[in-house]
């Protein structure tokens, strides 16, 4: 996300989709989508469809999205929060190769349900369900200096509308990252 909010803010592109917070005071963000990031497993984990507390988790191999994405900086801290160490068997900036890297049962990993719901509604992975819901969200990003198109602002429109559409993601009142973090 760092690298794409320096194309914005340096006019490389005029907008972008990004996770996470902005980074950058040039830069605007519009959210316009909220998703859960979700544990999973192979289908015959022993963890499959189980709560878990997340000590857990943190003793079994984790396939991990590289540092610096939005949701291993977001896992990251809340393993930190909760004292435990975050030692990844492997981590790929590819999210597929994660999920078939689970799927071979080499470890449980967490990434978007946005990522993974064709995997889980097919069966070939098994959600690993959290007490609380790990809320993370995506925005559209372009510079406050930016004179915004026509085209521009209906891409905008079209986005926003997406995560409407998608009602089950959205963020329920009064929760935030800081609050599960805290918990």
């Amino acid at each position: 996300s760092d690298d794409v909010q320096q194309y914005v803010e340096k006019n490389l592109v005029d907008l972008a989709l990004i996770e996470g917070p902005v980074s950058h005071e040039s830069l605007k963000a519009i959210p316009f989508y909220q998703d859960k990031l979700v544990f999973f497993c192979a289908p015959g984990h022993p963890f499959a469809g189980q709560i878990i507390p997340i000590e857990q988790l943190a003793s079994q191999s984790l396939i991990l999205r590289e540092p610096g994405s939005a949701g291993r900086d977001i896992f990251d801290g809340i393993m930190a929060a909760h004292n435990q160490p975050v030692e990844p068997a492997w981590q790929s900036d590819s999210s597929q190769a994660i999920v078939r890297g689970v799927e071979k049962g080499l470890g449980v990993a967490i990434l978007p349900y946005l990522l993974v719901r064709d995997s889980l509604e097919r069966g070939e992975i098994a959600r690993i369900p959290l007490h609380t819901p790990i809320w993370h969200g995506l925005n559209i990003v372009y510079h406050k200096s930016k004179y915004l198109t026509a085209n521009m602002k209906a891409f905008m429109a079209i986005a926003r509308e997406y995560g409407e559409e998608q009602g089950e993601r959205k963020e329920p009142p009064g929760r935030s990252q800081e609050t599960i973090l805290a918990e």
